[in-house]
């Protein structure tokens, strides 16, 4: 259910996309530079902003908060042909936690990875309960397990997704002042100050 989500959110436009190579050929450049890339947002997603979110909400992330939803063949060359070479490791930390989703169930053609956070899922129980009733053709009782819920992603929150396709851009317009006005104030009364 999650990893459909995945793909209607993108085909919705809720991910922010950050072009990247391939790196799961074992290409150890790609995987240098994708955790540069995924280190470098990690620390983008630190300021307001209203670009990295589909609601276009003013939304930052915690450092600590922060989720990498990749594949393990991306995880395995990000651990063996980045991590492998690296003297400082701390200095390659991309994200707090890695979650790996099965290649066969990655649900988004050109993806390699997904930096969220850990509200981008939005997980809720509505009734958790067991039920029982008496059959009364055997003497025995029978038992209903039910379990029903809400299971959404949150489009308030940021989310990057490094993709072998084409990325986003941020287009920065520099708003221009052409006049200056000076305020009115109404006081309680309803007279202008």
């Amino acid at each position: 259910i999650m990893a459909n989500l995945l793909v209607e959110n993108d085909e919705n436009g809720g991910f922010f996309r950050v072009n990247v190579d391939d790196v799961e050929g074992g290409d150890a450049d790609a995987a240098r530079a994708l955790m540069r890339q995924v280190r470098a947002w990690s620390r983008k997603l630190r300021f307001v902003s209203t670009h990295y979110n589909a609601s276009g909400m003013p939304v930052n992330a915690q450092p600590e908060k922060l989720v990498l939803i990749t594949t393990p063949e991306v995880e395995a060359s990000m651990d063996v042909d980045a991590l492998a070479a690296a003297f400082n490791m701390e200095k390659m930390d991309v994200a707090p936690r890695v979650v790996s989703l099965p290649q066969e169930d990655w649900p988004i053609v050109g993806a390699v990875a997904i930096l969220t956070t850990e509200d981008f899922f939005q997980v809720y129980d509505t009734v958790f309960e067991t039920r029982q009733i008496q059959n009364p053709h055997g003497l025995y009782d029978n038992l209903f397990y039910h379990h029903h819920g809400i299971i959404s992603l949150s489009r308030f929150v940021p989310a990057v997704l490094f993709t072998t396709g084409a990325g986003d851009t941020i287009t920065v317009t520099d708003p221009a002042v052409t006049s200056v006005t000076v305020p009115s104030i109404t006081n309680a009364l309803g007279v202008t100050v």
